[in-house]
C-alpha cells in the first residue's frame, strides 16, 4: 500500500492510465464569492464519461441553468461534439481538440477524467500539474474511504479524496481567488472501473444526464 502522497499520486494515474473500461457520473458546483467571501452565485454542471479502451469514448455536461449539452464521442478515429448553444454538430481534429472546448464551460470535468484515461494522448494533466502534495489522512466520504491530500495550481488550492481500494478519485475540491475575483468548487466523481458497458451508452446521441446530487 503506498504510504506517501507521492506514491498515492502515482497509484491514481496508474489505476486510470491501466483501466480496460470506465464510468462515472458527477457534479461541478460551484460558488462565486465578493470580495468580503459572500456567496452570491453557485452553478452545477452534472456530467458523465463513459470509456472503453482503446478508442472509445463518449463524454456530456449539462448546464443547470440552461439545460444544454455539451457531447463528445469518439469511435476509433472518429471525433464529434456538439454543444446545444451552437446547435451543429462538429467533426473534430481530434479527442483533445474537441475536449479543450468544453473544459471552461464544464468546470474542468471534461479534462481531468480523460487526461488521466489517455496519458499519452494529452501533453499534461490536471493532476499532474499539482505541487505540493500532501497527504493529510483517511476519511470516510460517502460511505467510501479515501486517502484526504492536499495541492497547489496555478492560483488554487486543492483538496484531493482517492478511494484507497480502488485508487480513483472521488472528490476534488477548489479554492481560486485573484483580485476581487474568488470561487470554490466541488467536483464529485462517482466511478466504476473494470465494467461492461453497453453500446447504447457510447450512442453520440444518447439520453440526458440524470442530475447527481
Amino acid at each position: 500500500m503506498p504510504v506517501t502522497a507521492q506514491e498515492i499520486m502515482e497509484e491514481v494515474r496508474a489505476a486510470y492510465a491501466s483501466c480496460a473500461s470506465y464510468r462515472d457520473r458527477g457534479n461541478v458546483r460551484t460558488d462565486f464569492l465578493r470580495p468580503s467571501g459572500e456567496l452570491y452565485m453557485s452553478t452545477d454542471r452534472p456530467f458523465l464519461t463513459v470509456f472503453q479502451r482503446p478508442d472509445r469514448f463518449r463524454y456530456e455536461y449539462r448546464d443547470d441553468d440552461t439545460c444544454r449539452r455539451y457531447v463528445v464521442w469518439r469511435e476509433g478515429v472518429a471525433v464529434r461534439s456538439r454543444w446545444d448553444m451552437m446547435r451543429a454538430e462538429q467533426r473534430e481534429e481530434s479527442l483533445v481538440l474537441a475536449l479543450a472546448g468544453a473544459t471552461g464551460v464544464s468546470g474542468g470535468s471534461a479534462h481531468t477524467v480523460p487526461s488521466l484515461l489517455l496519458p499519452d494522448e494529452f501533453e499534461g494533466n490536471t493532476v499532474r500539474q499539482f505541487v505540493d502534495v500532501e497527504l493529510v489522512g483517511e476519511v470516510t466520504l460517502d460511505g467510501v474511504r479515501c486517502h484526504h491530500l492536499t495541492a497547489a495550481a496555478t492560483h488554487d488550492s486543492i483538496d484531493l479524496w482517492t478511494a484507497i481500494d480502488a485508487c480513483l478519485i472521488r472528490r476534488i475540491q477548489r479554492r481560486f481567488a485573484r483580485g476581487t475575483f474568488a470561487t470554490a468548487s466541488v467536483t464529485d466523481y462517482h466511478p466504476s472501473v473494470g465494467i461492461n458497458l453497453g453500446d447504447d451508452e457510447f450512442r453520440f446521441d444518447g439520453p440526458g444526464i440524470a442530475v447527481v446530487n
